[in-house]
């Protein structure tokens, strides 16, 4: 964690490009790849709310929402003097003709777990300012698209009977993996729960348990009716609202991965 001449902690941000490289570029170790980061805009998602109405209600209700698209711009400035080559690295790290997808990590003083965004570099040119071969140094914005809206945290494991608290500001991700026995699955959120019986199940078994997805199955990452309609009229109707707590209830071999979301990287 980097820290300002007064000894506050800063920020530390970082992107894991598309090989597994690591580019440390604000923070403690900034530039130690030879980019440090100099400004980055617009990565707070918005929310589009709808709303619904009845002929005999007064006023509107909140009737759910979507997530557009984001589009950060990341400023930075690229040290092609004591690292030479760090220009073209970072070039086709963002290369637009591969992509491939690169993560944007942000590291807060007041967490323990750094949250994430998938970006993808946005049509059209970067070019950069100077020259690295006379000057030393280049200046290059780019703009980026992320076109899952949100950042994520961490994914979070619990087995059975264990308990997580939503700390973010919009409803987890929550995927059941179950074990290759039979047994029953559910959620308790406050004061009310859920549960469901399920045969054995292949193993790379994965349940969406967004209540949109009406536990849309996979195996193997492709989706399979012959477990989908195991479901059928038993599917998981509850979410985990910012500041609720929700307790599993899954057999033996089995977990629910829950993956955090949240409106901004703060």
């Amino acid at each position: 964690m980097g820290r300002m001449l007064d000894g506050r902690p800063t920020y530390d941000w970082w992107v894991i490009d598309h090989t597994g490289k690591r580019w440390n570029i604000y923070g403690d170790v900034q530039g130690q790849e030879g980019v440090h980061m100099t400004m980055i805009d617009q990565v707070e998602a918005t929310v589009e709310r709808a709303a619904s109405a009845t002929a005999t209600q007064v006023g509107q209700r909140p009737g759910g929402g979507t997530y557009g698209k984001l589009s950060p711009v990341l400023s930075v400035y690229i040290q092609e003097e004591d690292r030479p080559g760090a220009f073209e690295k970072w070039t086709k790290a963002w290369s637009q003709h591969l992509g491939y997808e690169n993560t944007l990590y942000c590291q807060s003083p007041r967490r323990r777990h750094p949250k994430r965004l998938e970006v993808l570099r946005a049509a059209g040119r970067a070019s950069p300012t100077g020259d690295p071969g006379v000057v030393g140094g280049v200046e290059q914005t780019l703009s980026l698209d992320a076109w899952g809206g949100v950042w994520i945290g961490e994914p979070i494991t619990l087995g059975n009977n264990d308990q997580w608290t939503n700390d973010g500001d919009l409803y987890p991700l929550i995927t059941y993996k179950p074990g290759t026995t039979p047994g029953t699955v559910g959620l308790s959120v406050d004061t009310h729960s859920w549960s469901a019986t399920h045969p054995a199940m292949p193993p790379g078994t994965t349940v969406d348990l967004d209540p949109d997805q009406r536990m849309k199955t996979y195996v193997d990452g492709v989706a399979t009716p012959e477990f989908w309609s195991t479901w059928r009229n038993h599917w998981n109707p509850l979410q985990v609202a910012p500041g609720e707590s929700v307790v599993a209830t899954v057999p033996d071999g089995g977990v629910l991965e829950i993956i955090p979301r949240y409106e901004t990287p703060w």
